[in-house]
């Protein structure tokens, strides 16, 4: 595979070339290495003698320097990545199979088209998008389907496809799944009161644990009575904080935080 690359001039017998490793989708294989091709060019264009080859043998390689040329000579240069041949990418899919009492998830996907020898396994990675930690697991070479119970919901799962062959892991197929909303399975965090004067305070907390929240929180209600007195006053907000005033002087308050999701139902804490 051929890249385009620039050159410049080091001295009058030596040349830097460099260049860019090819797109993922490009690549055919994995880079091993590269091959850089330079011959000698007439005025008009016309390639003098064989081509000299400089091999490469570094994947991360993006710079080389050709010496022991002629002065005062034109060069044409060419780069080439070299590749091994491992398997290409599946079609892979993902769809929701189960949603009650846990979240399941179905995995299929095509044989890669080409294998280039003997197809050993396939490996998944999988995990939530919002996070950095990803599940791994080996699947035989003759499944083309697979299921990933409990999810969690109200989160969007990333699914990476490959399959191995005796050189090497291919190219990786991608795809995701939004999985539906829940309630909150755990309160919000931190709650906590200060007196702002006599008859005013503030109420802060924190969100629930993000893989409690089971969607996106779209508000929090907050009760709040006279602990001598259960008749219970709510008011709902967007934010982590909320200010009460004109309440009576030397009285003990109840407060309590829910978390909403789309679902409605709620998960609370109390102070």
């Amino acid at each position: 595979m051929n890249l385009a690359g620039k050159v410049a001039a080091i001295n009058s017998t030596a040349i830097s070339v460099r260049w860019k490793p090819p797109a993922n989708k490009d690549r055919n294989g994995l880079i091993r290495g590269y091959q850089i091709h330079v011959q000698e060019v007439t005025g008009e264009g016309d390639l003098v003698s064989e081509p000299k080859r400089y091999d490469v043998a570094d994947e991360n390689a993006e710079e080389y320097n050709v010496t022991k040329l002629q002065p005062e000579t034109l060069y044409a240069v060419q780069v080439a990545a070299v590749t091994r041949k491992v398997p290409t990418r599946p079609e892979l899919g993902a769809q929701l199979i189960q949603e009650e009492p846990n979240l399941v998830a179905q995995i299929q996907w095509s044989r890669p088209t080409n294998i280039y020898g003997q197809l050993v396994n396939y490996k998944l990675r999988y995990g939530r998008s919002d996070t950095q930690q990803m599940e791994e697991r080996t699947i035989n070479p003759l499944d083309q389907v697979h299921q990933i119970p409990n999810l969690d919901r109200g989160a969007r799962y990333e699914f990476y496809l490959s399959g191995k062959n005796n050189v090497g892991w291919g190219q990786e197929a991608f795809t995701y799944l939004d999985t539906p909303e829940g309630v909150p399975t755990a309160p919000p965090q931190n709650l906590s009161r200060r007196l702002q004067s006599p008859t005013g305070v503030v109420i802060t907390w924190n969100p629930p644990v993000q893989q409690f929240r089971n969607g996106h929180v779209t508000h929090y209600g907050i009760k709040f009575h006279k602990s001598s007195d259960g008749s219970v006053t709510e008011r709902n907000t967007t934010e982590t904080r909320m200010v009460f005033s004109n309440l009576d002087e030397n009285t003990e308050y109840t407060f309590q935080v829910n978390a909403y999701t789309k679902k409605d139902l709620v998960h609370g804490v109390q102070e």
